[in-house]
């Protein structure tokens, strides 16, 4: 009996290589300066329009979707740790690029290639923490390390007004060099028999991704619920000052989505990989529509931070359990490749939230929040019923 208890013990223990991620995570995160101040480097720096700027943006997400293919691509057919290297090397160098260059025609270029390798690592790491770590772990690892991005964004967002005071050059360097830091700790921490070389099955090649029924309506899922959720950073602060709220208000709004992360996430890490997986997923995506839906009726600051709340729940459910669903979902050999679609799915949502959560805001705010919940109430019903309930499902150990 005392054998059998401590190899359970064992068991549940994540692996070291996993703190190796979760750490190159936090330290990498910490510098996201990129991606939420380059709207304004290329507004104070440059003198673009709006126009140009979203033209801009929306590309560099169609960027970061077929990153997220290339990159499961390469760790399935080129490995784990050589695709995370080439993939943050190749980032590192681009970031420090960016901050060099002083011309629109090549920032546009650079821009544009950072979106094609910001992300090659992504579905890489995903794919050798469920390789390391067993199925009914997996939702607690995943929710771990989007734990420690959100601890790390926090940080960048406290040390990114600091450093655009010293100049917009200065972040982009710091980014670049917390890249770099990511990639030292891979190349010398994990050694290149971390996980087996993948190879196609002896019985013939897996079915690529998008002839599996079940991830191209999660694909389709991720996309919607996505699509809904990144109006946090398009639309809702448009309704928020249009309400008469100032842009600190807003500010005050959303800092409850970091602080409901930094503080639940870790507590109920254990707890989601216990759920059924597939209705876990509903109610996450039902947490998120009645959030962004009740924005429609919420005025005040404090109703306003209480919708924050209920969609940063459901984004805490739905980021954990998402990625070990895809995990566990995929043949060993496909592990890559499906999660790589699945940050396709999320990188595509990026690029449209922007362009049709605007639109529709334009032309009726209540239909944009009221459309909000319908889309994941819609979103529920596929995952329900056109992915089995089984699928994906941790297996207890034996």
């Amino acid at each position: 009996m005392s054998r059998s208890l401590v190899t359970t013990t064992v068991r549940y223990r994540l692996p070291w290589l996993f703190w190796v991620f979760w750490t190159g995570t936090l330290i990498n995160r910490m510098a996201t300066f990129v991606a939420p101040f380059l709207a304004l480097y290329l507004t104070n720096e440059f003198g673009l329009t709006p126009v140009t700027i979203g033209a801009a943006l929306t590309v560099q997400g169609v960027g970061l979707a077929f990153s997220n293919l290339l990159g499961g691509w390469l760790a399935d057919r080129w490995g784990r740790r050589p695709t995370m290297l080439a993939g943050l090397t190749t980032t590192t160098l681009l970031v420090l690029g960016l901050a060099e260059v002083r011309t629109v025609e090549l920032i546009v270029v650079m821009i544009t290639l950072l979106g094609l390798a910001a992300d090659l690592h992504r579905p890489a790491l995903q794919a050798l923490v469920a390789d390391l770590v067993p199925e009914s772990e997996r939702a607690r690892a995943y929710s771990l390390l989007h734990w420690a991005a959100n601890l790390g964004v926090s940080i960048a967002m406290l040390l990114g007004g600091l450093l655009a005071e010293m100049g917009y050059a200065w972040l982009f360097r710091f980014d670049a060099l917390t890249t770099a830091l990511f990639a030292a700790l891979i190349w010398r921490l994990v050694p290149p028999g971390a996980a087996p070389a993948v190879h196609e099955p002896e019985v013939g090649p897996s079915a690529p991704w998008w002839r599996d029924r079940r991830m191209v309506v999660f694909a389709v899922v991720t996309t919607l619920i996505f699509a809904v959720y990144f109006q946090s950073y398009a639309t809702l602060p448009l309704a928020i000052t249009a309400a008469g709220h100032s842009a600190s208000d807003y500010g005050l709004v959303l800092a409850v989505n970091g602080v409901t992360v930094a503080v639940l996430q870790p507590l109920l890490a254990r707890h989601l990989g216990r759920l059924p997986q597939a209705p876990g997923l509903v109610a996450g995506y039902l947490l998120i529509g009645v959030g962004y839906g009740l924005v429609a009726v919420a005025g005040s600051v404090a109703g306003l931070a209480g919708t924050v709340l209920l969609w940063s729940l459901g984004e805490i459910v739905v980021l954990a359990i998402g990625s070990a669903f895809v995990a566990n979902l995929a043949p060993a050999e496909a592990r890559g490749r499906y999660l790589g679609a699945y940050g396709m799915a999320m990188a595509a949502a990026g690029a449209i939230s922007p362009l049709l959560g605007t639109a529709v805001y334009e032309w009726n705010e209540t239909l944009l929040w009221a459309g909000s919940f319908g889309v994941t109430v819609l979103a529920a019903v596929l995952q329900l019923a056109a992915i089995p309930r089984t699928a994906g499902r941790p297996r207890c150990p034996s």
